[in-house]
């Protein structure tokens, strides 16, 4: 199974997005984030939970790291929030992923499942993220 999705796939899903806004912005509020959080956000995909966050910190003390498995997804993201200086991303599985321990305020892990296989458990090791 391929983790890129056609074009058709993104468009659709990101414009479907809007039609369930407000549960993601109820979802992101109870986090309770003051703006100086380092938040990791993994299968960020079409970005509904990324532009939340992204707007709930502040540029010179909260930090958002975006993290996909998908070239296409990663793409989206980073054109998405290009408007946000204090949001970068890295590509890749984040079980094989150079993160330091202790580096996260808050992980963010979400619909993820069906791309990360046996790393499923792994990243549950990560939990000091």
């Amino acid at each position: 199974m391929s983790s890129e999705p056609s074009r058709l796939q993104v468009f659709f899903t990101v414009l479907l997005g809007y039609g369930v806004e407000r549960p993601y912005k109820r979802y992101v509020d109870s986090f309770g984030l003051t703006g100086n959080e380092v938040v990791l956000d993994y299968g960020s995909g079409s970005g509904r939970i990324w532009r939340h966050i992204a707007e709930r910190l502040l540029p010179d003390k909260g930090h958002l790291t975006c993290v996909d498995v998908s070239k296409v997804w990663m793409a989206t993201i980073q054109k998405r929030l290009k408007k946000y200086p204090n949001v970068d991303y890295k590509l890749g599985a984040i079980a094989t992923l150079d993160i330091a321990d202790n580096s996260y305020d808050i992980v963010v892990v979400r619909m993820t499942r069906s791309l990360m296989g046996e790393v499923f458990d792994g990243v549950f090791d990560k939990a000091s993220v």
